[in-house]
């Protein structure tokens, strides 16, 4: 009989959380900007966060821009990759991920929604450019609070989905894979080797 090892690790790889978090700000960027078609207010993040620096219009968009894009996938996702074991949910499944997405997006709405007049007030564009919205974007109505925090949800369970992606592969589930030698080891190569034991395939055959 064959016995399936246990996840010694539940939480995910950085490399793949990283991945999901960059799905998901792209993701989010897709609905900031088609939020007029589906008809919510456009909050104009990139504008918002560059003017901060500068006040010229084009550079503080590109500026707030790649300021959102980058915290994404190289703060906020090792960060929730860190906190994964922490946050309400199953550690391993899709029902354990979108709970954890959901907690996880309902914490940066929170952030978000603080940070939105802060924002505004040091924002140095004319009001002709962009107004602040307000906090939790409440300065433009309703709509306006259930899109940031609509967004916020597909950022966060669309990284947990991605992230949760390599659990359920087990060691022995990658004997035979090209390239891949990790298959008669625990992941991280953690637990004693027993010299009884061959190692399969042998060294000069991998």
């Amino acid at each position: 009989m064959v016995m399936r090892p246990p996840t010694l690790n539940a939480r995910p790889g950085l490399l793949l959380t990283m991945l999901g978090g960059l799905v998901g700000v792209l993701l989010l960027s897709a609905l900031m900007f088609l939020a007029p078609v589906l008809g919510f207010p456009f909050i104009d993040i990139p504008h918002l966060m560059g003017g901060v620096i500068t006040d010229s219009p084009r550079a503080a968009f590109w500026l707030g821009f790649w300021g959102f894009i980058i915290p994404g996938v190289v703060v906020f996702a090792p960060a929730f990759d860190l906190a994964w074991d922490f946050i309400p949910g199953p550690q391993v499944g899709v029902w354990g991920a979108l709970m954890k997405g959901v907690a996880w997006g309902g914490t940066l709405f929170v952030l978000s929604g603080l940070m939105l007049p802060v924002v505004g007030a040091l924002n140095r564009l004319p009001p002709s450019v962009v107004q602040s919205p307000g906090p939790f974007a409440l300065g433009l109505g309703l709509l306006g609070a259930l899109g940031l925090l609509g967004g916020h949800l597909a950022y966060g369970v669309a990284m947990a989905l991605v992230a949760s992606m390599g659990q359920g592969i087990f060691p022995g589930d990658t004997i035979g894979w090209p390239g891949y030698i990790k298959g008669e080891v625990p992941p991280g190569k953690l637990g004693a080797h027993d010299p009884r034991l061959p190692e399969y395939p042998p060294v000069g055959e991998r």
